[in-house]
């Protein structure tokens, strides 16, 4: 894949995408498990229709337009492949990635049960907002992180654990 279409694809989530954590009842346990979900929203069937036949996922035609959602394993390769070029929504698809990583991937089979608390925390950390590090611009996040059993330094970019800077 040409790293143009990978910029490409990030300026579309950039505008018109959206990263979510969905929670389902898992009804053989009684727990509820972690489900990653991107979705992209535009009035161009044929922006939709590239997205799903190059990554997979359903397309629906809505009243406000086309919408395209990718579930998974998929919308993991997806958030990695724009990773690098994502620029307004970068916090989000980095917490996503270490919540599919730490409950989603590492659960048997693909499931980790989470308690009300647990998915509240993720829920909050997800719609944080404003700057995010390890060292001191917002404790409150990093200590959530904590909370969660997760290293808030996996937060930064390697470049910026190198400086002792946070992302902007």
């Amino acid at each position: 894949m040409e790293e143009t279409f990978k910029a490409y694809v990030a300026g579309l989530f950039d505008g018109y995408g959206d990263v979510n954590i969905r929670r389902h009842k898992y009804n053989r346990v009684g727990g509820y498990v972690l489900v990653l979900e991107l979705s992209f929203t535009t009035e161009s069937a044929e922006v939709v229709e590239l997205l799903a036949n190059t990554f997979g996922g359903v397309v629906n035609q809505t009243r406000r337009g086309f919408t395209y959602n990718i579930t998974r394993d998929s919308a993991r390769a997806l958030l990695i492949t724009i990773a690098p070029y994502v620029l307004t929504k970068k916090t989000r698809v980095r917490f996503a990635l270490l919540v599919y990583e730490n409950y989603i991937a590492t659960a048997q089979p693909g499931l980790r049960y989470v308690d009300d608390k647990e998915f509240a925390t993720i829920m909050s950390l997800l719609d944080h907002k404003g700057p995010i590090n390890s060292y001191g611009k917002s404790g409150e996040f990093g200590e959530r992180l904590k909370m969660l059993g997760i290293n808030p330094t996996a937060m930064l970019t390697p470049s910026q654990d190198a400086e002792g800077k946070g992302p902007a």
